[in-house]
């Protein structure tokens, strides 16, 4: 993965992880670099996402099923699972939950106008968060 960031902006890697009762679980890490105005690495993004939930077989076979091919996110169906068991665990553990949105204004003009090209280089360019 190191290898692969030295030579692009972005990666995407099947990773096992220790999580903190020290066991480990399968997950899905990104990388982005971030760079500043003047086109200098500022810093990098790294999203970790749990791949538990979801079974050995498709974890290995599928996992473009679950992650979208442009920006590397979870895509809506695997993120409305981690969001309900998310909401379950806290639940279950009395614990506060928060989900944050974000939503680009008028991105539908954006791909209208420009075309889907143009839309997709734009949200390539955000790093992963």
């Amino acid at each position: 993965m190191r290898e692969e960031l030295q030579l692009r902006d972005r990666s995407k890697s099947q990773v096992s992880y220790r999580s903190h009762d020290g066991q480990f679980y399968p997950g899905m890490m990104s990388i982005n670099r971030v760079r500043n105005e003047h086109g200098e690495i500022d810093h990098h993004v790294i999203v970790l996402a749990d791949l538990s939930a979801i079974p050995a077989h498709a974890r290995h076979l599928n996992r473009e099923v679950y992650f979208d091919a442009l920006t590397g996110l979870p895509n809506l169906q695997l993120l409305t699972q981690l969001i309900q068991e998310s909401m379950q665990h806290a639940e279950a553990k009395q614990l506060s939950l928060a989900v944050c949105s974000l939503d680009i204004d008028f991105f539908k003009n954006i791909n209208d106008r420009l075309g889907a090209t143009v839309g997709d280089a734009l949200l390539s360019s955000f790093p992963s968060v």
